[in-house]
């Protein structure tokens, strides 16, 4: 005898509100893209400015 319970939609619903409340900190896909343009930003400023600190550091010698 199947009751209420025992439907297999309930046992569908109970597996994947677990599922889902496991899933609470995992990274989305637009927070991984975000993140990697971050980088990208973070990485070529700082190319930037130790190129334009050796610039200085060579311009303090040759004067």
């Amino acid at each position: 005898m199947i009751t209420r319970a025992d439907a297999p939609e309930d046992a569908f619903g109970q597996r994947l509100a677990r599922i889902e409340s496991f899933m609470e900190h995992v990274a989305t896909r637009e927070d991984v893209l975000n993140l990697k343009a971050w980088i990208l930003l973070r990485a070529l400023g700082a190319i930037a400015g130790g190129a334009m600190l050796a610039i200085a550091v060579v311009q303090l010698f040759v004067r």
